[in-house]
């Protein structure tokens, strides 16, 4: 019986490394395709590269159908005073350029695009790290 739960165990912890390593693979892939399109000047695809990520961050995408649903959906989730200074108007604008303009986006507007969306990652990660935080004092408590 012990055996079994020791092989369990290192079998699913074997199995959660490989998964996280797949995942940070795959960021560190895609961070890499996205400083590529920027060196090279590619600055419309990058923007709509960071916005496909921030599309799927914000769940199904029946809720977000048109530009407009998009953008409100946006204002509402990031929201408050920790999103402040992030103007989603602009945003929009710039994405909808890269997306529909046959003369794209400026390097300036792909910045704008790219310091977004560190910003909301870097918000992400604390938020997520905070809610582990809370999940393992409560666990603690127990």
């Amino acid at each position: 019986m012990i055996l079994k739960t020791s092989l369990c165990v290192i079998f699913l912890t074997a199995l959660t490394a490989v998964i996280v390593y797949i995942k940070r693979r795959r960021n560190i892939l895609w961070e890499a395709r996205l400083a590529k399109r920027v060196k090279k000047g590619r600055y419309s695809r990058a923007a709509i590269m960071i916005n496909n990520r921030i599309y799927k961050g914000l769940g199904h995408p029946s809720k977000n159908r048109t530009d407009e649903l998009y953008l409100a959906n946006l204002k509402e989730k990031y929201c408050g005073p920790d999103y402040c200074g992030i103007h989603w108007d602009e945003y929009m604008r710039i994405i909808q350029k890269a997306v529909y303009s046959s003369e794209g986006i400026t390097e300036e507007e792909c910045f704008m695009i790219v310091e977004t969306w560190r910003r909301l990652e870097k918000k992400d990660i604390r938020h997520n790290s905070q809610k582990n935080m809370y999940k393992n004092s409560m666990i603690n408590k127990k």
